[in-house]
């Protein structure tokens, strides 16, 4: 029988929300994806990167010449990825022979989804190369195999090669459980029944297992006793049987539970994969960590955030995120309750063309806002907890507006053709060709259009200069097939516009003169496509441009962009802005392999990198490995800093410590995804779900809700708060809030 491919394992499918879209906000962005190098992207001058290269392409001639250069063939300089693992990721069969062949090892794993090439794909005949190279994960591809009942893909495994007893045991086992009549069948031919059956465990125990457990990022999961087997799902609702390896090891396709009872009745379980481990705290139904404080609290609100008054908008809010990028206001009177449909604390609610991420701001009663209007009238947005890297199918021309509003009326004052062209790149599904948010000093009007172009204007709609960027490329990391649209919104530090234009290729960050538009300075940078803003800081001996990048967060000088200081271990996609706030800077990040969050002293010189096990260090205040925001920007305010994961779990921690002070879930049915970054005003925390519901949290130690608004419409953009309103652009509208 001929082999038969099946569907391909895309790595970043398994997790959820992972895409960058959100674009400063939107900046807004995100994220997700299989790594490196395509085509005539990658460095030629590096021998190791070429390899890669050529073989993410399938070139298996270029592949052999390198070889036979001398190059290194299990090379990974950039993510722990091979040729060998860029090579199965694009199932490039004769170039996979050839790397196998030389003496590639087939259990490196990436250092991002830490998954092994063996798992990258269902090719049958590329898993049979593999297995019979005695790829270490063959048993968990089996089992997962076995448990799925895929009866030609087992059958590939055990033919490639003779395994073990353990290895076929395990297999069987699943495929009993999940009742894979022909697996069993075939397992129990080709080993002549020798297989003994899985170990039972006495009801006691098991019993002891069951209750509800919570983990690290606030998902809740149940483990129940059925006709004694111990079930993963809540009774009544089906599950997944976990099958016994002992008394306290499970298994359950290519995962393994270990089960820990303390005598004290506490109890937790670990999952583990072949290079992660979960664990899982049991919680009382008494002790549930997601309810949140009653609605009717007498929870005196907290003062600390008064402290940020000098930094807090009043009637301005010239930037993504306000003045800073800090995302702070005050002396608002903001109402925490509204109806936008019956019109109870609703001002004004205008419908805007197109599509845009970008966020609005405004100068005193002007409003500034970009938007996208699409040929094809592609403006669709697809929002929740997914992983899909693919762009959307729109590669009609485009016309890019600016426009001018005014703030109290929500009339429209001018409006500008800024540019029409077919869009240099693609765009996710989560994003648009409008994400770049503008940025205003009072006289002059900065905008980024997805385009390329960069144009100032006056307040009144006259253009001043433009300067084309040329093509602004961010996407997969790893892959630059795959187009998600630039995000990174421009700043005005001392009469320069600065951006940072992390791409495919080329990075850099570049400051003009804001009057003239002639250019500064410009830095050249190693990164890959990131979506955050950068910050400045008034430090001494100079002024610092702080910025989020994947190899490096990086401290240089505002005047000149030269590079004062770096930072290593960050997250392979960065979107949030640094915040600062408390003479420290603070950097987060939430996707793989680590979700840092750093506090940062300001007088930094040179590497300021942690070694492995510290926190802290002479620059570095306190950090965590864990509990960085992956879309939106976090909140300094007060003494607090407040994080919002792209799961609705919302964290407090103590700015100047890094003491978790509490961590509580802010998803409610339908809005359970969160793009906007938080944004306060008089002691109250705004948090924006994509479906548009705003909750209202009270800053301080305590969590509580004290209100729950519906805007009617999809929201992806940060808002704005000045002049007494709080102004939201969903995906069709501005929509203005205030008493």
């Amino acid at each position: 029988m001929p082999l038969q491919n099946s569907v391909r394992f895309r790595p970043w499918s398994c997790f959820g929300n992972l895409l960058p879209w959100r674009m400063p906000v939107f900046p807004s962005i995100v994220l997700l994806l299989v790594l490196f190098f395509d085509a005539p992207w990658t460095l030629a001058e590096d021998p190791a990167e070429a390899l890669i290269d050529a073989a993410r392409r399938g070139d298996q001639a270029e592949v052999q010449k390198l070889l036979a250069d001398g190059v290194e063939i299990n090379s990974a300089p950039k993510f722990n990825i091979t040729a060998l693992w860029q090579a199965v990721s694009k199932e490039h069969h004769d170039v996979i022979e050839v790397l196998l062949e030389a003496g590639a090892d087939p259990d490196i794993t990436d250092s991002v989804w830490q998954v092994p090439p063996l798992m990258l794909t269902n090719n049958l005949e590329i898993i049979s190369l593999l297995v019979a190279h005695d790829a270490s994960a063959t048993g968990v591809k089996l089992r997962e195999a076995s448990a799925g009942g895929s009866i030609e893909l087992v059958k590939t495994i055990v033919e490639a090669k003779t395994l073990d007893d353990q290895t076929l045991s395990d297999a069987l086992a699943q495929a009993v459980n999940s009742k894979q009549e022909e697996v069993v069948s075939f397992l129990h031919e080709t080993t002549n029944h020798r297989l003994p059956a899985a170990p039972t465990v006495a009801t006691e125990l098991l019993e002891s297992y069951a209750g509800k457990y919570i983990g690290l990022r606030m998902n809740e999961v149940e483990i129940h006793v059925d006709n004694g087997h111990l079930i993963y799902g809540s009774p009544g609702a089906g599950g997944m049987q976990l099958v016994p390896r002992s008394n306290t090891q499970f298994q359950s396709g290519g995962y393994t539970y270990e089960f820990d009872v303390k005598p004290d009745g506490t109890a937790s379980y670990t999952r583990l994969s072949l290079t992660n481990r979960l664990t899982f705290k049991k919680i009382g139904d008494q002790t549930d960590p997601d309810t949140p404080t009653a609605q009717n609290s007498t929870l005196s609100p907290s003062k600390d955030w008064l402290a940020d008054t000098e930094i807090a908008a009043h009637d301005t809010w010239p930037q993504f995120r306000g003045i800073g990028g800090r995302g702070i206001a005050v002396d608002q009177n903001l109402p925490v309750t509204w109806n936008v449909e019956a019109e109870e604390n609703l001002q004004w609610k205008i419908p805007i063309p197109g599509l845009g991420n970008s966020c609005p701001i405004s100068w005193k009663d002007r409003l500034f806002v970009t938007t996208a209007i699409s040929g094809d009238g592609n403006h669709d947005l697809r929002i929740g907890l997914y992983g899909d890297i693919e762009a959307t199918n729109d590669t009609s021309v485009h016309t890019w507006l600016t426009m001018c509003f005014d703030r109290h009326t929500g009339d429209l004052i001018w409006q500008h053709k800024a540019d029409e062209r077919l869009p240099p790149t693609g765009r996710h599904t989560k994003s648009s060709q409008a994400n770049a948010t503008p940025v205003t000093d009072g006289e002059n009007l900065i905008v980024l259009l997805n385009s390329g172009l960069l144009i100032c204007y006056s307040l009144d709609g006259e253009v001043r200069w433009q300067k084309d960027l040329g093509e602004l490329n961010s996407g997969m990391f790893s892959d630059p097939d795959y187009e998600w649209g630039f995000g990174s919104s421009p700043i005005i530090y001392d009469q320069t516009v600065i951006l940072q234009c992390d791409l495919q290729q080329d990075s850099f960050v570049v400051a003009f003169d804001v009057t003239s538009g002639t250019e500064v300075w410009r830095t050249a940078r190693d990164e890959v496509p990131s979506w955050g803003t950068p910050s400045v800081m008034a430090a001494k001996p100079c002024p610092l441009l702080v910025t989020n990048g994947t190899n490096f967060i990086r401290g240089y000088d505002a005047r000149s962009g030269t590079e004062i200081w770096r930072l290593t271990r960050n997250a392979a996609i960065t979107v949030p802005t640094p915040q600062v706030a408390h003479k420290l800077i603070y950097v987060t990040s939430g996707y793989r392999p680590v979700q840092p969050i750093y506090a940062i002293r300001p007088d930094a010189e040179g590497d300021i990198s942690l070694v492995d096990g510290e926190e802290s260090n002479q620059t570095i205040v306190w950090s965590k490995d864990r509990g960085g925001p992956y879309l939106a920007t976090p909140l300094v305010y007060g003494n607090y800093l407040y994080t919002c994961g792209n799961n609705g779990v919302f964290t407090c921690y103590d700015a100047l410590t890094g003491e978790r002070v509490y961590r509580k879930r802010c998803s409610r049915g339908e809005a359970n995804s969160f793009t906007a970054s938080p944004v306060a005003a008089d002691g109250i925390i705004y948090v924006t779900s994509e479906v548009g519901v705003v909750l209202a949290v009270k800053a301080g130690p305590e969590f509580e809700i004290v209100g729950e608004n519906d805007l009617g419409d999809i929201c992806l953009a940060t808002p704005l708060i000045a002049g007494g309103t709080f102004i939201a652009r969903t995906q069709h509208y501005l929509i203005a809030i205030g008493k």
